[in-house]
């Protein structure tokens, strides 16, 4: 299971799959393990609604998953990124 925790935002993620989960042109994939478990996972598990989500578990080709995405989002609640003009 992939470890989104509260920190890394489950709930704005789950949010974002339900928006698109009854459009087949979008699916959301996630790779990582961790063995402390999975809020978004089972927060998707438990919507019998949702069919757009894969969980990869853990990868070795993270580059190969990452070049089949045309968006890659990571909505941390406490990272940030400073944009200096």
């Amino acid at each position: 299971m992939s470890d989104f925790s509260y920190q890394k935002n489950p709930d704005f993620i789950y949010e974002l799959i339900k928006e698109f989960q009854n459009d087949e042109r979008y699916i959301f994939l996630f790779v990582g393990n961790r063995p402390n478990g999975c809020d978004l996972k089972k927060l998707v598990d438990e919507d019998e609604t949702i069919h757009n989500v894969v969980f990869a578990g853990a990868v070795t080709n993270v580059p190969d998953c990452l070049s089949t995405m045309d968006v890659f989002i990571l909505p941390s609640r406490f990272k940030g990124f400073l944009c200096v003009p």
